[in-house]
């Protein structure tokens, strides 16, 4: 499982899974330090009415203080707070890099359940990475739940914590690019 989580987060760092701002609307602008902790903190279940609550929420996690939570959001303090939250990535080739708003959400997600995958849930959980381009999160769902063995007509706990998963891993969804000779909807 440890091993799917990193390979997408390297895979984010390294720009294999874009995210572009033309394709997100006016929140794509550079992200800052506050909106990530914030989404982190959320994502983790932890109290984040604004940045500096959820700045403090991750500090007891273990999280190094953060100077300024209006700084631009960058690859190098990404990397940092992965690291100290105990999630193993490939340093990035230039830290200095800002991240988008929306790169942003999405690496939030991705330490996010890594740092919830390994606290909670099956250990065998590995993410179907062939699902993560579907059409839209609820396709990804149910690609993932499919892959995974879980289904809708199966209930007890086990359907639970996976529907759970695959939930928590599509929103890392990243739908393919429209071609220009498909109509839009």
């Amino acid at each position: 499982m440890q091993k799917h989580v990193i390979v997408l987060c390297a895979a984010a760092f390294m720009g294999i899974l874009p995210i572009e701002a033309k394709e997100r609307g006016p929140q794509s602008g550079t992200g800052t330090a506050g909106d990530f902790v914030t989404r982190l903190a959320q994502v983790l279940g932890q109290d984040a009415r604004d940045a500096q609550s959820a700045s403090k929420a991750l500090e007891r996690l273990g999280v190094s203080p953060l100077q300024d939570v209006r700084a631009p959001l960058t690859d190098g303090l990404v990397a940092r707070i992965a690291t100290d939250l105990g999630v193993v990535i490939q340093p990035p080739a230039s830290p200095q890099t800002t991240v988008s708003s929306a790169r942003g959400a999405a690496l939030a997600n991705l330490i996010g359940m890594s740092v919830l995958d390994r606290n909670s849930g099956p250990a065998d959980f590995e993410p179907p990475t062939e699902c993560i381009q579907s059409e839209n999160r609820g396709k990804c769902v149910e690609c993932c739940k499919q892959a995974i063995g879980s289904s809708s007509d199966t209930s007890g706990d086990e359907k639970d914590v996976g529907s759970r998963q695959c939930a928590m891993f599509c929103t890392n969804n990243i739908p393919p690019p429209q071609s220009d000779s498909e109509p839009e909807p």
